[in-house]
């Protein structure tokens, strides 16, 4: 499932991010906007965890656990350089550590900052060449792993630099969806060819532009927005604390709880602190800044 997950919802984020690439034509104004909508929660999640919940549950004494190399490493997670673990908490968990999750945060960066390269060559104005530099990528790239992937080689996870291309691929649909048809039939045909190429890790790299159709099609069916999601949109905080809360959950449990009942306590708690995320961190803070951005950034 994660296989074929996360193609799609890197393509989705780069459907997304690039109505804001064309709403800011100014690339440091677009770069900073991707910055403020990812660090302040991120930086506000960092010091949860480390001043929070990690004293609260560390099996060692406050002052070892400040003074130790991991807490202080823990503090680059507020930069972008992830680390998974604090001194002495989750030790019993099965899996130990505090934020498994944020290992695409450097990734979503990346895609911003390749697309902000692309940008400043002029590529984002040229929907047709963006999109063919996009497709020869995914060709060369493809066909030079085809030929060097292992025979029956498997991994759990999509490679990085696929990811990456997902992302540029749903970019590229964006800027050509008035030009595209979508189907039912070219939407069956691209499914089977985006499982068939993420199933087949030798083909990984050919998965990008089908993935990218799917999620398009998908999204231009355009079901009724919901004023409820749109208010409180707290989808960014879901994927913040989730993990941490899940952990806990298991340790407090003693990992003797099932899955659905570690969901059925971690969701509630989860929820409330994206919320408190959202309205007292990411929307003040992103308010500010993007007052800035308008004000500084020409």
């Amino acid at each position: 499932f994660t296989r074929l997950a996360l193609p799609l919802f890197f393509a989705l984020s780069g459907f997304l991010v690039a109505g804001s690439l064309q709403r800011n034509s100014n690339v440091r104004q677009f770069l900073w906007l991707r910055i403020i909508r990812i660090y302040p929660a991120l930086i506000f999640d960092t010091a949860v965890c480390a001043l929070v919940l990690g004293p609260l549950l560390t099996t060692l004494p406050w002052r070892e656990y400040f003074q130790s190399r991991p807490f202080l490493a823990y503090a680059l997670n507020s930069v972008g350089l992830i680390h998974y673990y604090l001194p002495g908490v989750f030790e019993t968990n099965p899996i130990s550590k505090v934020n498994a999750q944020l290992w695409t945060i450097p990734v979503e960066l990346q895609c911003y900052l390749v697309l902000g390269c692309l940008a400043l060559l002029g590529l984002a104005r040229k929907p047709r060449v963006f999109t063919g530099v996009i497709i020869a990528a995914c060709f060369l790239f493809g066909t030079w792993h085809f030929l060097i992937a292992a025979p029956g080689m498997v991994r759990f996870l999509v490679p990085e630099n696929v990811l990456v291309l997902c992302f540029l691929a749903g970019v590229a649909l964006y800027f050509c969806r008035e030009r595209l048809t979508f189907s039912k039939g070219a939407f069956v045909v691209a499914t089977a060819a985006f499982v068939a190429s993420v199933v087949v890790h030798a083909l990984v790299y050919f998965s990008p532009i089908p993935a990218a159709y799917v999620t398009c099609y998908l999204g231009c069916l355009n079901p009724r927005p919901i004023s409820f999601i749109k208010r409180f949109d707290v989808s960014y905080g879901l994927f913040l604390y989730g993990y941490p809360v899940q952990q806990t959950v298991v340790w407090m449990a003693g990992g003797t709880l099932s899955w659905y009942g570690n969901i059925a306590w971690a969701l509630p708690i989860t929820f409330l602190l994206a919320c408190v995320s959202l309205f007292l961190v990411e929307r003040p803070v992103q308010a500010r800044l993007k007052s800035w951005s308008l004000a500084g950034i020409a």
